[in-house]
C-alpha cells in the first residue's frame, strides 16, 4: 500500500484534515445495493471514495471499510460507518469513475479515534519528508 498524504492543496477551512489513503471497501446505498468502492482521502468527518457506479446526492449509505494497523503491529480494524452523500464528480480516465464525498453521520469512537491517528501519522511523515 502506498504511503498516505495529508491533502493541503488549497487553505484548508474543512473542521478535520484529511489523509490520502487507499482502503476497499464496500457501499451499501439505500436500496440495498452493493457497491466496490476505494477511499481516495479521510477524515473524522468523512470520506472521498471512488465507484464503479455512480449515487445520487443526499443519498444515505452505510459502508464497510478496513483501515490500516498502526506501525505497532495492531491489526487492522474493520469500521463499519453511515453517511451521507454531499457530492459526486465523474472522472472518465479511471476504472472507478464516480467520485463520491461522504460525510459520515455515524461513526464508532474507535473507528474516529482510528482515523485520527492515521491522519496524525500522515501528517508527520508528510512533514519529515520536507
Amino acid at each position: 500500500m502506498a504511503t498516505p498524504k495529508v491533502s493541503r492543496t488549497f487553505q484548508e477551512r474543512r473542521r478535520y484534515p484529511r489523509a490520502e489513503i487507499s482502503l476497499n471497501g464496500v457501499i451499501i446505498g439505500d436500496d440495498d445495493r452493493e457497491i466496490e468502492m476505494k477511499s481516495l482521502n479521510i477524515s473524522e468527518s468523512g470520506v472521498l471514495i471512488a465507484a464503479r457506479e455512480p449515487l445520487d446526492e443526499f443519498t444515505v449509505i452505510s459502508a464497510v471499510m478496513r483501515l490500516p494497523g498502526p506501525d505497532n503491529g495492531k491489526e487492522a480494524l474493520e469500521v463499519y460507518c453511515e453517511g451521507v452523500v454531499v457530492r459526486i464528480e465523474y472522472d472518465n480516465a479511471s476504472d472507478y469513475p464516480y467520485r463520491i464525498a461522504v460525510h459520515f453521520s455515524r461513526l464508532e469512537q474507535e473507528a474516529k479515534a482510528a482515523i485520527r491517528e492515521i491522519v496524525e501519522r500522515t501528517c508527520e511523515e508528510t512533514s519529515k519528508k520536507h
